[in-house]
């Protein structure tokens, strides 16, 4: 069966659900990012702390796209995911 594609009347509905889906889908986006650069890094470095899971869950593609260039040549953990000094 195929059917016709639904198309919202008013433009309200269309900027509504419209902005509803492009968030959801950089939402999911980004999940998804994070869960492989974690993968990534729990396979380079072995088990990750808390707080790298928090701090990798939290970061912005942007951030998770830089994590994972570093992450190649990076010698340590800290330097993969860029800890403050403080931090490491």
């Amino acid at each position: 069966m195929n059917l016709p594609k639904y198309e919202y009347r008013t433009e309200f509905a269309k900027r509504f659900y419209g902005a509803g889906k492009a968030e959801g889908k950089a939402e999911g986006k980004a999940e998804g990012r994070a869960e492989f650069v974690l993968r990534l890094l729990t396979r380079r470095f072995g088990d990750l702390p808390g707080n790298i899971h928090d701090r990798i869950r939290g970061a912005t593609i942007d951030e998770l796209d830089r994590i994972g260039d570093r992450l190649l040549t990076a010698g340590t953990l800290s330097e993969a995911v860029d800890l403050p000094q403080s931090s490491r």
